[in-house]
């Protein structure tokens, strides 16, 4: 019995599939798949290098100034607030949330240069 199963699955194997315009395209796809995947992982380890650089420059802000970018831009595990809902949370006006905030930005661009931030502007 195990010779004749040997037998087919020789037969059957030395029936190509795919012709080589086929298996070229197949390769080519393969190949693609895998050059996407490293891409993928790439920009995964940029994003959380970046995460972890603009984490420590909010942490680097007053106590006040650092909830108000989290809130804003939603870091930190925060959603994304506006100004007015940040200024009702804290008791503040928007005038004063967009203020320290720009304030707080400025902050993080100087910051930011120490900490090659600029290598993720591009």
């Amino acid at each position: 019995m195990m010779n004749r199963l040997d037998d087919y699955l020789t037969r059957i194997g030395a029936i190509p599939l795919l012709t080589p315009e086929e298996e070229i395209a197949l390769a080519r796809r393969i190949e693609a798949g895998a050059r996407a995947a490293r891409l993928i992982a790439e920009r995964a380890a940029e994003h959380e290098a970046l995460r972890k650089v603009l984490t420590t420059l909010v942490d680097g802000l007053a106590a006040r100034q650092a909830l108000i970018m989290r809130l804003r831009y939603g870091l930190g595990g925060h959603d994304q607030h506006t100004p007015r809902q940040i200024a009702t949370r804290l008791g503040l006006t928007p005038q004063w949330v967009r203020a320290l905030e720009k304030e707080s930005l400025a902050r993080i661009r100087s910051l930011g240069r120490a900490h090659e931030l600029r290598a993720w502007a591009s």
